[in-house]
Formats: structure tokens, sequence, C-alpha cells
């Protein structure tokens, strides 16, 4: 049975259920680099869309695909949502970052 490390901190219950109901076992901890780890040459990142552009505003999903580059010989990002998401996440973070506090 092919196992796969999942970060612990992950919470699409949805994408583990259907994990395990292809027969993957999955096994948690809290991993420094990735989402998910399918071998030691496979890591996944999983964004939501709203993550996503979170993160290309705050610059940290470079940082996160810096590191995942450097950490995995197949390095993988997958986003999740569609392309109207992006645009109503992207104004949404946009405005949260440059609010006044």
């Amino acid at each position: 049975m092919a196992k796969i490390l999942v970060d612990n901190r992950e919470r699409n219950l949805e994408l583990l259920e259907r994990l395990s109901d292809l027969g993957l076992e999955i096994e948690f901890a809290q991993l420094p680099l990735a989402d998910y780890i399918v071998s030691d040459r496979i890591g996944i990142e999983r964004k939501t869309m709203h993550d996503f552009a979170s993160s290309i505003i705050n610059s940290r999903l470079f940082d996160q695909l810096e590191r995942l580059s450097s950490g995995f010989a197949k390095p993988m990002l997958i986003v999740e949502g569609d392309d109207s998401e992006f645009c109503s996440a992207a104004t949404s973070c946009l405005a949260q970052w440059s609010a006044p506090t």
C-alpha cells in the first residue's frame, strides 16, 4: 500500500477522505516543507485561491516554492478553485493588506 505523509495542519478533509478511499495509507506529521509528501522525490504544496493570492501579495509563496524546490526533485503546487475566485481573493487580500492599522 502506498503511503502519503500529510502535514497535520492540512484542513482539506474531503481530499484526505478521497485519498483514503483510493487505498492510500495516510500518515500525519508536522512537515517542515510541503503539505503532502508522496515520496522522497515528490513534495506537494496545496493552496486555496484565497491563500494563493494572499501568499503572492505578501511574497510568502516565493519563499515556500524556493524551499520546496530545494527539498524535492519533483516539487508541485496545487491551487484549488477557479479563475473567478482568484480575482475575488486577490482584491480581498489587497484590501486587507493595504488597509491602515
